[in-house]
């Protein structure tokens, strides 16, 4: 049997995962890291960005707003600030809301200039995920 790594991925509001994986992708401060088993003992601050780990050859990955990582004896903490686990994004939810919003606080042209705004950053975020 291989040797594995154990993380626990830890926001404010709950423990997003905690398991045995083959290796991790970290977005560190300075660039972007790989974790695999014998990893020397690290701490680093994390940027906002993809956070992937492998789990039985697949992998998962997490958005993230950024936080801390230590990398010890083959555990890794993540403290983050936030995540999103791509698969949770459901974007005719988010413009269902953001259309109920929009229609009470704005003018057509400034909603029409958010949208568009809106549509930018979600094209930037499912294309980081891509990469």
């Amino acid at each position: 049997m291989s040797e594995k790594l154990k993380i626990t991925i830890i926001s404010p509001e709950k423990v997003l995962y905690q398991g045995n994986i083959e290796g991790a992708t970290i977005p560190g401060s300075v660039a972007p890291f790989a974790v695999l088993p014998g990893h020397v003992n690290t701490v680093s601050k994390l940027d906002p960005g993809k956070l992937s780990i492998l789990v039985d050859g697949q992998e998962s990955n997490y958005l993230i707003d950024g936080g801390f990582v230590e990398v010890r004896d083959n555990q890794i903490t993540a403290l983050i600030d936030g995540a999103i686990e791509p698969s949770a994004i459901i974007f005719e939810k988010e413009q269902e809301s953001l259309n109920s919003y929009f229609n009470k606080i704005i003018t057509p042209e400034e909603r029409d200039f958010v949208e568009n705004q809106v549509q930018l950053h979600r094209f930037r975020m499912v294309n980081s995920i891509k990469k």
